[in-house]
């Protein structure tokens, strides 16, 4: 499996466990609740999604971790499901996953970031990795230097159970003898994905390495 997919599996599942095991104090109504929630912050999103290419970044909200410093506006949130030391999860919906397989709903997206301080192969073998068994496939530079550094980028779809398909765009940023792996993902063919890569690129715009 993709290293690129095992870090997402490795999220969802640890916010399914905690959902799993918190459902179970539930009553049937509390979880219709909950799922009615789900769709609710994915709607609250697609309405209120501002652009952000006006705003000065140092008004955003911000996350220090794993040697590096970044901004992010408010309609993206940290996932408190996610321990400190763990990777930096933001997503649009309020971290509401369903129920069933911890999926995150229409019109929403995440965005997560992870450091291997140790890689142990060149970044262009990591990327391969990452692109196995994925389609529409895409490798380029990503067009602007992240904290003055080059950065390459990869964009790929998977597929899940044959109907779910999504959009990944990742950058990769060597830095400190270390690999940092910025991870954007939504529902393929969501309107909305324009906007998703726009604030992809501004908050990678804020990143400064520690």
């Amino acid at each position: 499996m993709r290293s690129a997919a095992t870090l997402r599996l490795a999220l969802v599942c640890g916010l399914f466990a905690a959902l799993v095991h918190a459902s179970v104090a539930q009553s049937s109504s509390q979880q219709g609740g909950q799922m009615a929630a789900v769709a609710t912050a994915a709607a609250k999103f697609k309405k209120t999604h501002q652009q952000h290419s006006g705003d000065d970044p140092k008004t955003w909200k911000s996350v220090h971790r794993f040697g590096l410093t970044m901004h992010y506006p408010a309609d993206w949130e940290l996932n408190p499901a996610v321990p400190s030391q763990g990777p930096i999860a933001l997503n649009t919906f309020g971290s509401h996953y369903s129920e069933k397989g911890g999926h995150f709903p229409d019109h929403g997206a995440e965005i997560d970031i992870s450091f291997l301080a140790h890689p142990g192969a060149p970044t262009e073998k990591i990327m391969t990795t990452d692109l196995q068994d994925s389609d529409d496939q895409k490798i380029d530079e990503v067009p602007f230097k992240i904290d003055g550094m080059k950065a390459l980028r990869s964009a790929f779809t998977d597929k899940f159970k044959g109907y779910l398909a999504h959009t990944t765009v990742v950058a990769y940023v060597e830095h400190g003898g270390g690999l940092y792996k910025f991870f954007l993902t939504y529902h393929k063919g969501d309107d909305l994905g324009p906007d998703f890569v726009r604030d992809f690129e501004q908050i990678l715009n804020t990143v400064r390495f520690n």
